[in-house]
């Protein structure tokens, strides 16, 4: 993170929310003045400030020996007492980045997905994508909803792979009528005793329709989505760019981040999640894993990689996988792995994401703890969460 890019009015946050402590589950976000307002200095960077007051959970962390281990304790850290209600809205197909964070999240026992959302051009063709990838996993119990379409676009990667499946060979339910689906958002929202987290992967596109019929999804509700660039851009540049998923409606996630939700939305930029890459030698892990989510992900990978923009290979090449990030932020071993900091977010018109008092409040991953360390964490954590799928039976 280049601190100095950052203006003294964002507020860092420091700690996390309750919910979130690796150790204790009673620590809770404190936002403080930036380190120049604090310092009178810009000596000390932000990022070495914010590490000063990284944690302050509670005296028990602070004191006792044993909480102190826990610091830098093998992953997983910890997990909720129960699993947390999730709905995950996807473009999945156009790349294979959602396949992964599907499955990541179907492997993560701390989320409980109960609703699968697709989103942007033909929603009903990702729905069968959705439903086919369920189906080899195994995971057929699992809700899917067509989402809003905003073309009839089907010229993506992944949809000759599902184009032979019928929807009706689903085993689980899918709400074909994209009505129906938000309905059922609001549903399990508001009839939830946990905050629900949405989890986004796509475009804004479905959101407006959401907060336009059922408004009050904002008090129960909380969107965790990869999205954005804010000092980074793609292949890890220093020049931020226009996001895709900001990108294609940038209207979209304005209206997003400015609707008047009870819990702030999070977001991982490009900054963290665009530098989450998959080496062949984890691939090649999840390839000879043989349960039904590694079968999914290497059917997918391979289309990509024969059919996709960028053609790849299996044994020798890297798979970028931004939007597992998304997931990792609704997993209690975020905060071990990514920093968070409040910033005041506004995309433009041509998708760019800029600090900007005109636009509303997000928590943004904006860089891995010890860079590169939290990240070649992470990498290992999400190949040890898929390879430990289910083993794979054919009926």
């Amino acid at each position: 993170m280049h601190s100095s890019r950052v203006s003294v009015a964002d507020e860092r946050v420091v700690g996390w929310p309750c919910e979130f402590c690796p150790l204790t589950q009673a620590c809770c976000v404190v936002s403080v003045p930036s380190a120049s307002q604090i310092l009178g200095s810009h000596n000390m960077t932000v990022r070495a400030f914010s590490l000063i007051l990284q944690c302050l959970c509670t005296a028990t962390f602070l004191l006792a020996p044993q909480a102190r281990s826990l610091r830098s304790p093998p992953l997983p850290l910890a997990k909720r007492q129960s699993p947390t209600p999730v709905i995950i809205d996807t473009d999945i197909g156009s790349y294979i980045d959602d396949s992964y964070a599907l499955a990541f999240a179907l492997q993560s026992s701390e989320l409980d997905i109960q609703l699968i959302v697709t989103a942007t051009d033909d929603t009903l063709m990702r729905a069968k994508i959705a439903a086919k990838f369920l189906t080899v996993a195994g995971r057929e119990a699992i809700p899917i909803g067509v989402g809003a379409p905003n073309s009839n676009l089907t010229n993506h990667t992944l949809w000759s792979w599902a184009k032979d499946f019928n929807l009706s060979d689903y085993k689980g339910e899918v709400l074909q009528n994209y009505e129906d689906t938000f309905d059922r958002m609001n549903s399990i929202i508001n009839s939830s005793d946990q905050v629900v987290e949405i989890i986004g992967l796509a475009p804004f596109v479905n959101f407006p329709y959401l907060l336009e019929k059922w408004p009050n999804v904002v008090h129960n509700a909380r969107v965790r989505t990869m999205a954005g660039s804010i000092f980074r851009g793609y292949d890890n540049s220093t020049t931020p760019t226009a996001e895709y998923n900001v990108r294609l409606c940038p209207s979209c996630f304005n209206l997003l981040l400015r609707a008047n939700w009870a819990h702030k939305v999070w977001l991982a930029p490009l900054d963290t999640s665009g530098v989450m890459n998959l080496p062949p030698e984890d691939i090649q892990e999840l390839v000879t894993a043989s349960n039904g989510l590694s079968i999914g992900l290497t059917e997918h990978t391979l289309f990509w990689c024969t059919a996709g923009v960028i053609p790849c290979h299996l044994d020798v090449s890297t798979v970028a996988l931004p939007d597992t990030v998304a997931v990792l932020l609704t997993l209690p071993v975020a905060p071990s792995l990514v920093e968070m900091h409040t910033m005041i977010l506004l995309a433009t018109e041509d998708g760019r994401t800029i600090s900007d008092t005109m636009g509303a409040a997000a928590l943004v991953a904006l860089n891995w703890w010890e860079n590169p360390a939290g990240l070649n964490k992470f990498t290992q954590y999400l190949t040890d969460v898929l390879v430990q799928g289910a083993p794979y039976t054919k009926d």
